[in-house]
């Protein structure tokens, strides 16, 4: 199928910035239609695609559904587990040692109070659920909630939501030892039905040279939602796009990370080309180098997939036309 014959979601367009009831309303519509409205509504000056920065602060805890969190619960719980009651001492350790670990450059973080406000909220998030406790790349999740003007109560909720919640269901992720309904395994093979799809020749590839390869390189970014490897504005936009439409997100993401790196080892895309050497030290350099130079590139085309999820065609050489010419008439890019 040619990439102008798969249209974009109809957009409606979204509420004004600062509306907050009407942005309620407006993200209880289906995922990929509300992520295509914000891709629609990009400014002509080609500012970053997603919900209004200033919102976040509130649009995320209500993408993570918190009000409903704190009225299950007593409002003792919040208390009760940021002052750790009931956790082992060696977790709260190993929070400690990694707080720093968290966004290092951002000035909040280098804060004692910043600091303190993320051991807070993942002290309280291993108390709530001590088998789970605390994993790396849990700590740039948090600090990307509180970085955003989160409270810190809301963003243990959030943490709450985003490892229990079905929709995000990151408690199989973040430990998939404690995995007991196949999520980890469910998560992998969306990976690779959309890696299949988009470049046979590559999962081929990966799948003869490690067949662990996929796996591995999906724990060098999801656990931390790819904040420790994208600019801050890019990685806000991927948390946006992960609780407003759930794991596609993630898929597209990463696939098209994956494919950029397999083209720049392989720009032919022939299995007789298939580079020589393990994919996890050839691809992940790449990846990264590409989150770091060309993250508005990586996010372009990621979204396109995420939009497109019938397509098997990944808007790269002969589809840039077709991409140009649907971009214009949506002014999506």
């Amino acid at each position: 199928m040619a990439a102008a014959e798969a249209p974009l979601p109809a957009p409606r367009p979204p509420p004004p910035k600062h509306e907050p009831a009407q942005w309620h309303a407006f993200l209880d519509g289906p995922g990929l239609e509300v992520f295509s409205a914000l891709h629609a509504a990009q400014r002509p000056e080609g500012a970053s695609v997603g919900l209004p920065a200033d919102m976040r602060a509130e649009l995320w805890p209500r993408l993570c559904s918190v009000d409903s969190y704190r009225k299950a619960y007593s409002s003792r719980v919040w208390l009760r587990a940021r002052e750790g009651v009931g956790l082992d001492k060696s977790v709260i350790n190993k929070i400690e040692k990694d707080v720093h670990r968290a966004f290092p450059s951002h000035p909040f973080f280098q804060d004692k109070r910043g600091q303190d406000s993320l051991l807070h909220v993942l002290v309280a998030t291993a108390a709530f659920d001590p088998k789970l406790a605390y994993t790396q790349g849990m700590g740039f999740v948090a600090g990307m909630f509180l970085l955003h003007g989160v409270s810190e109560e809301e963003t243990f909720w959030c943490m709450v939501a985003l490892s229990h919640d079905d929709k995000w269901a990151m408690r199989g992720v973040w430990a998939p030892e404690l995995d007991d309904s196949g999520i980890w395994s469910e998560k992998l093979r969306g990976v690779w039905d959309l890696l299949r799809k988009i470049s046979p020749s590559f999962a081929a590839w990966s799948e003869a040279a490690d067949a662990q390869a996929v796996d591995m390189l999906f724990l060098s970014f999801v656990p931390s939602f790819f904040c420790n490897r994208l600019p801050l504005l890019e990685a806000a936009r991927v948390v946006d796009a992960f609780l407003i439409v759930g794991w596609s997100a993630f898929d597209s993401l990463l696939v098209t990370l994956m494919i950029r790196a397999w083209r720049v080892l392989n720009p032919a895309e022939l299995d007789s080309a298939a580079p020589t050497g393990q994919p996890i030290p050839l691809l992940l350099p790449l990846m990264c180098d590409a989150c770091r130079d060309a993250p508005a590139a990586v996010a372009r085309d990621a979204w396109w997939v995420l939009l497109h999820p019938d397509l098997a065609t990944p808007p790269t050489a002969d589809a840039r036309k077709s991409l140009k010419a649907l971009a214009d008439a949506y002014e999506i890019i």
